[in-house]
């Protein structure tokens, strides 16, 4: 049996996580607040090694949402980024600001994660 993928997306308020059921029920959505994903921050406010990841999710679902229109949301803008573009949000500091991250530019996002 191929597996149903679950739909996330952003409302707001919540990300919300729609869990796919077994053949003949509805599937459910799951609410998370957003106030309860916050992204945890060094004292300059640049987002940790270990939030970057987060903070690209969140960044790609807001972006999303504020789209009003379908065109857009075309592919690589930030609302549906490409992959080279996500790897570049984590090797960033912070996204939102875009400033570099003092690393070798041939840094795996393997390794941004340890």
């Amino acid at each position: 049996m191929k597996p149903v993928p679950a739909n996330i997306w952003f409302d707001g308020d919540n990300i919300c996580l729609e869990c796919p059921a077994d053949p003949g029920h509805s599937a459910h959505v799951v609410k998370l607040p957003i106030e309860r994903c916050r992204i945890e921050t060094n004292a300059t406010g640049t987002p940790l090694p270990s939030q970057r990841g987060w903070d690209v999710l969140l960044r790609i679902l807001k972006e999303r949402y504020a789209s009003s229109h379908r065109q857009d949301r075309v592919i690589a803008t930030n609302s549906a980024p490409v992959g080279y573009m996500v790897e570049q949000w984590l090797k960033n500091n912070s996204p939102k600001q875009g400033t570099k991250k003092s690393c070798p530019d041939d840094i795996s996002i393997e390794e941004l994660f340890k």
